[in-house]
């Protein structure tokens, strides 16, 4: 759980209810822009398309979580 390795597992990990809800309009828009910029074909995919629906769905759920999720998050009880 502390290994710095994992530290961006963990995080997608504290984000992933909202990566759920915006990686798919994030990665279909993405993907067809980029597809028509030219990006086509299997290497096309994998090495650009892949990266920048990832970072984007990642950034884009970070911002959501920030702004929207984390207000309705259960806060941690109080020990009395």
């Amino acid at each position: 759980m502390t290994a710095r390795g994992l530290a961006p597992i963990r995080f997608c990990g504290d984000i992933c209810y909202s990566l759920y809800l915006v990686h798919w309009p994030i990665c279909k828009a993405t993907s067809h822009l980029l597809h028509d910029a030219g990006v086509r074909g299997p290497w096309g995919a994998a090495c650009i398309v892949l990266p920048c629906c990832v970072g984007a769905s990642v950034a884009a759920g970070y911002v959501f979580h920030a702004l929207i999720e984390r207000r309705f998050l259960n806060a941690p009880m109080l020990k009395a």
